[in-house]
């Protein structure tokens, strides 16, 4: 068997807790899902760009935000210990390599059945992103809370507050509990034995959801999360990923 490279995280913490970004998540969800250790590194949101810049890796065609979190590293050393880097950021390369490192278990990212359940839950769950960006300054240390703001500022053309202010949380949960509903039928009828969208095992679209739903109860969206979970189907999805409670022992333990 080939050798396994060592494997940094880079994320941006909480000031009170170690994790809450959903992107983050679904990252560490699939690489407990491969058996991978890995490390996790802090990087301040005004850092992130200085960071990865002299890097090799490319940057996103997006002149407010080139370089997004979580960035993984694959660090892989010869008999030497001569080191090649390998730096990656979208999703979906990074479930691409991990499938490519772990073939087993594999990670569904673009199933028959995946594709049909997020044409349901990106539309359920895009209110509930919403609701929790409001929520993400008061997590963060200082020094990343003026960033974010900035970042935000410059993507919307005003401030993250006036942002918030016409998207009133009422009416995304107004928004967003049909499309729960929907997409919790889906899964109560879909046929299949076990919680998971492909049944009793899950895969990387399980993952999203979880990692959105828990990104919301971490920032402290809490009726966002309660909306959700307020669902037999998306409950029980939720509380049967074994990679949360892997996860979550270090954010809550």
């Amino acid at each position: 068997m080939a050798s396994l490279p060592d494997i940094v995280v880079y994320d941006t913490p909480g000031r009170d807790i170690p994790l809450w970004s959903h992107h983050t998540l679904r990252a560490l969800y699939a690489l407990h899902r491969k058996g991978l250790p890995y490390t996790v590194m802090s990087v301040d949101y005004p850092d992130i760009e200085s960071t990865f810049e002299p890097t090799s890796l490319p940057p996103k065609d997006d002149p407010v935000e080139r370089y997004e979190i979580p960035v993984v590293l694959f660090r892989l050393k010869d008999i030497e210990n001569n080191s090649t880097d390998e730096y990656l950021m979208e999703p979906s390369r990074i479930i691409a390599k991990l499938d490519e490192l772990v073939p087993d278990p594999p990670l569904p990212f673009a199933s028959e059945h995946a594709t049909e359940a997020r044409a349901l839950f990106s539309p359920a769950l895009a209110p509930i992103l919403q609701i929790g960006v409001g929520h993400i300054p008061s997590v963060l240390s200082d020094r990343s809370r003026e960033g974010f703001l900035a970042k935000r500022h410059a993507r919307w053309g005003k401030p993250l507050e006036e942002w918030v202010a016409e998207r009133p949380k009422d009416m995304l949960l107004a928004t967003a509990e049909p499309r729960l509903k929907v997409f919790a039928d889906w899964l109560e009828g879909s046929g299949r034995e076990g919680p998971f969208i492909e049944g009793a095992e899950s895969g990387y679209a399980d993952m999203t959801i979880v990692s959105i739903l828990e990104y919301a109860r971490l920032v402290g969206a809490t009726d966002a999360f309660n909306a959700a979970m307020a669902h037999p189907a998306i409950a029980r999805l939720y509380n049967a990923l074994p990679e949360r409670d892997g996860v979550r022992s270090g954010i809550d333990g």
